[in-house]
């Protein structure tokens, strides 16, 4: 209040009724005092906390024996008199407890049940990261449910707010945004200014052409092809009439690699999403859509991993991997910023083609997660990469039964809830979760079961060349998961 000129003189503590003896306690009476009073009581903890040599337990009442003070107790409020600008204003104080993770697990617990009495009249805000809850409480937090503690009722003297919306995971709504936080990443850039025109990301990263396998690798997927279309004893009509069905502006070898993936479903007869059997003129356009939709990226996916065809570029590839998190969009862009920073300063086109992209935030992203140093880290990796072998087992599959794969590894959920919480691999996904490696789906109903899905984060799904699109996973049992934690280093 003195920063904006307030005079003391004309400010008022607010305390509740009956309060006589506390209020003497805290000076409320006297500004001055009342101040001086909590920076004692400041120093003093601060004293204490920082000693060279911590004092003996039984010495801990000789250090504290001034500083009994409890104002949350008795302030309701602070007001300023009307002699200050001609309007008496009664203001709510709130106090901001930054980073309670730091707190041990049982001292945080204290203190989020002392900030959740009814008697305390001031706001009270704590914020701390997930990693300070045990994956139960994670899991409760994720379905909004809380558990009722004495004295306290669930959903009245708490109210739980995520910082990161893990229900809504809109993507078109983030992307808006992401463009924005990376339009303000570049402005302050020198380098950029010199060009001497507005820069977007967005549209520097989404200039590249899109690659193009080399003659060689296409010809090895047209003799594939070849040989599918005779083992299939296919006519030129029917190959003529499902390519028509794909979207017009495919390139060869995309184009290709659909035709491959849809020959191999012929071949193995898969019915889910098979365009073969039924007449082109019946066939309804969401199915049409659908199969295009999918299949062309889940076609796009295998040639990276069989010719090594460049997958993650431009702009909407790069936001979705951030797991609606701006933190991260911002670690994964950093890397093509700093390639666009030295082609201006080089005096070169700003311009970074789509293996530039790829390969770029590729290696970003193998380097994050060797870099990855919180508790059980080294069994996050090994669970990741578990979960990414699975996942790129399935979408590697000729026929891509799930068109562009899975990222994913579904357990029922019921094996979910019956986890130890003090077994390993409880704390093990307890940090995949905090640190978004793993991200938890659930429930979620597929085949007439209920699932939990542990998705892989944008980072892993990078660095395992697999789709970023929701939904495919490949079914599993907490027992695989116990044998890939129990073999981590």
């Amino acid at each position: 209040m003195e920063d904006v000129g307030v005079d003391l003189k004309h400010v008022h503590i607010i305390t509740t009724p009956n309060a006589e003896a506390a209020r003497d306690a805290v000076s409320a009476d006297d500004l001055e005092a009342f101040r001086e009073r909590a920076r004692m009581t400041e120093r003093a903890i601060f004293r204490l906390i920082n000693a060279l040599v911590a004092p003996a337990e039984d010495e801990l009442g000789e250090h504290l024996i001034d500083v009994a003070y409890a104002p949350f107790a008795i302030i309701e409020s602070v007001e300023i008199s009307a002699a200050w600008r001609g309007r008496a204003l009664r203001l709510k104080p709130m106090v901001i407890i930054d980073d309670a993770h730091e707190l041990h697990p049982t001292q945080l617990e204290d203190v989020d049940l002392w900030l959740r009495d009814r008697e305390i009249k001031i706001a009270r805000w704590m914020l701390t990261r997930i990693d300070s809850l045990n994956l139960e409480d994670f899991r409760r937090v994720l379905r909004d449910e809380e558990t009722a503690s004495p004295g306290t009722n669930p959903g009245r003297d708490r109210v739980r707010i995520l910082l990161q919306d893990t229900d809504n995971r809109n993507r078109q709504a983030f992307r808006s945004i992401a463009e924005d936080v990376a339009r303000r990443y570049l402005q302050p850039l020198a380098a950029f200014h010199r060009r001497g025109s507005f820069l977007s990301l967005k549209n520097l990263l989404n200039t590249a052409r899109p690659p193009a396998l080399s003659d060689t690798d296409l010809h090895i997927l047209h003799s594939e092809n070849a040989r599918l279309i005779e083992e299939n004893q296919l006519t030129s009509e029917k190959i003529e009439a499902m390519e028509e069905t794909y979207p017009t502006d495919l390139t060869l070898d995309v184009k290709a690699a659909v035709t491959h993936i849809m020959l191999e479903r012929e071949l193995k007869r898969t019915p889910q999403r098979s365009l073969f059997g039924v007449p082109a003129d019946v066939s309804s356009e969401e199915e049409q859509s659908k199969v295009q939709r999918h299949v062309v990226i889940g076609a796009e996916l295998q040639m990276l991993h069989r010719f090594d065809r460049p997958f993650y570029f431009g702009f909407e590839r790069l936001a979705d991997a951030a797991n609606e998190n701006i933190e991260q969009f911002v670690t994964l862009a950093s890397v093509l910023v700093d390639r666009l920073e030295t082609q201006a300063i080089r005096g070169k086109p700003l311009a970074l083609d789509a293996r530039q992209q790829h390969k770029a935030v590729r290696e970003q992203a193998v380097d994050l997660i060797a870099q990855w140093d919180y508790p059980y880290a080294p069994q996050v990796r090994k669970l990741v990469d578990f979960i990414g072998g699975r996942c790129q087992d399935l979408t590697l599959r000729p026929n891509a039964p799930l068109s562009d794969g899975a990222n994913a590894y579904g357990i029922l959920r019921s094996d979910l809830e019956n986890l130890d919480p003090n077994d390993e691999l409880a704390r093990v996904l307890h940090y995949a979760l905090a640190y978004q490696a793993l991200v938890l789906v659930e429930p979620y109903e597929c085949k007439g079961k209920t699932w939990a899905l542990l998705e892989l984060g944008g980072v892993a799904i990078i660095a395992k060349g697999l789709t970023h699109s929701r939904g495919g996973f490949v079914e599993g049992t907490l027992r695989q998961l116990k044998t890939a934690v129990g073999s981590a280093a």
